[in-house]
């Protein structure tokens, strides 16, 4: 299965200085993600497949360098009710600590014990701005 790894930086700390009325006036689903507005966060977009079950789970070998603070996952145009239906999924990792830190992505089924499909394993850089760079 191939997969396409994008990698992004969103820097949004502007936002919590300036009175934007997007911003502000937006109603976000819970706490943690207006927080997430003010913090740097690292994305990293995984090709997957929900309709079959299967689905990335992220670890981050330093928790004081950076955590995950939320993932989403969006279907691709075709119907989503069609099965193998494919989308993408995106893991927002919270830079914390300037150091280096291993993420460890496993594809899998979480109810079943036998080993995961596929694993990426990638490397983020955090500098002293608390700016990420991530590679495989």
């Amino acid at each position: 299965m191939k997969h396409t790894v994008i990698f992004g930086l969103i820097l949004v700390c502007m936002f919590s200085s300036c009175k934007s009325t997007n911003v502000s006036d937006a109603k976000s689903e819970s706490e943690d993600f207006s927080q997430a507005l003010s913090e740097h966060i690292a994305l990293v977009s995984l090709e997957a497949n929900f309709s079959t079950g299967y689905k990335w789970e992220c670890s981050v070998e330093d928790s004081e360098i950076a955590e995950v603070i939320a993932d989403d996952y969006v279907s691709d145009d075709a119907d989503e009710k069609l099965v193998g239906a494919g989308g993408v999924q995106t893991f927002f990792i919270k830079c914390k600590k300037e150091g280096s830190t291993t993420l460890t992505f496993r594809y899998r089924r979480p109810w079943e014990d036998a080993g995961e499909v596929e694993e990426r394993v990638m490397t983020l850089k955090v500098g002293e701005d608390l700016s990420g760079e991530i590679s495989e």
